[in-house]
């Protein structure tokens, strides 16, 4: 409804395209646990190249929309934090520091949201909703399918890469991002795989652990 009723608006603005703006997508977290969110995190650390080549070609290494293939600070504090070699706390994670990630974990405490910051500006209500649904398939996939990113690791490499796109989406979706990839797309994907992995071995995911890794964290806000 949102949408349609922005289509209604882009029709009587004369607005000017520009590569200065950008199409930001927040989609409610509130309902997720830390763990389902960090499963979304890494799944979509593993797609990140791909999504972003589909967002623009001046998407790509913009500052305001850094991937962690160009900018992986987040994703290595968040691996030394569950490791506990860096002992700040996880909620530290979610600062200013790091909002301009594409994937941006600033929004989690600001908004309770995830905000994927990486669409290229459009006047187009249509591209829009087909990157709004993209981002939703991800994260339903995610959190339909993983409960720890040990279940990632083990899906990943027992799946070949563009079966994972089309389990992930539909052949008119997979279609449309592998159109704006070029011919060696996989092996972007593959480097990605390995800060995945290295996230999957920061800390045994077993539920005891989790749930100790939770209460302390609780302890560190409450100080």
């Amino acid at each position: 409804e949102a949408l349609i009723e922005w289509k209604k608006v882009l029709v009587k603005l004369d607005l000017v395209n520009t590569i200065r703006t950008s199409t930001h997508v927040h989609i409610n977290a509130q309902h997720l646990t830390l763990i389902q969110c960090i499963n979304i995190f890494a799944m979509y650390w593993l797609v990140e190249d791909l999504l972003m080549n589909y967002c623009g070609y001046y998407r790509k290494g913009n500052y305001n929309c850094l991937s962690v293939s160009e900018a992986g600070s987040f994703q290595n504090d968040l691996i030394q934090e569950l490791r506990g070699q860096r002992k700040q706390g996880l909620y530290r994670l979610f600062t200013d520091h790091y909002r301009y990630s594409s994937l941006n974990p600033k929004a989690l405490s600001e908004f309770g949201s995830l905000e994927f910051r990486g669409m290229r500006s459009t006047k187009k209500a249509s591209e829009i909703k087909s990157w709004v649904n993209i981002l939703g398939d991800l994260l339903n996939f995610v959190t339909a399918r993983f409960k720890t990113p040990v279940d990632i690791i083990k899906y990943i490499t027992e799946t070949r890469p563009d079966q994972v796109l089309l389990d992930i989406w539909p052949q008119l979706y997979v279609k449309a991002l592998l159109d704006t990839q070029p011919k060696d797309w996989t092996e972007q994907y593959h480097e990605n795989f390995i800060g995945v992995l290295h996230l999957k071995n920061s800390i045994d995911w077993s539920k005891e652990v989790i749930e100790k890794k939770i209460q302390e964290e609780k302890d560190l806000i409450k100080k």
